[in-house]
């Protein structure tokens, strides 16, 4: 599975997702890209993005995407935070393409 990390999330969690193909935003330097932007990027590249964004959903065309979508509800959005997400975020990150999954802390 090829998961981008949102830039909004913390790049240590590609710790807690073994077995899948990550990449941080980060280090694609996608930062600063709009939301339009990050969807086209992420089209046909990624199967999974995760991200903080609660407004994702609401925002755009779920059926148009090729890819799923993991909001993830940390307590804040520190390393150590995510460490509460392990198990949940693991099992999400085959989120359907044009499905949101929510994984709360």
């Amino acid at each position: 599975m090829r998961v981008l990390i949102d830039e909004c999330v913390d790049p240590g969690i590609r710790g807690f997702l073994d077995g899948h193909q990550i990449t941080a935003g980060k280090d694609l330097d996608w930062r600063a890209s709009s939301d339009e932007d990050l969807v086209r990027l992420v089209q046909g590249n990624f199967d999974v993005l995760l991200t903080l964004d609660r407004g994702f959903e609401s925002q755009h065309n779920l059926r148009k995407l090729s890819f799923g979508i993991v909001i993830l509800h940390p307590a804040r959005n520190r390393q150590e935070d995510y460490a509460t997400l392990t198990r949940n975020c693991a099992g999400s990150a085959r989120s359907p393409a044009g499905q949101v999954l929510h994984v709360p802390a």
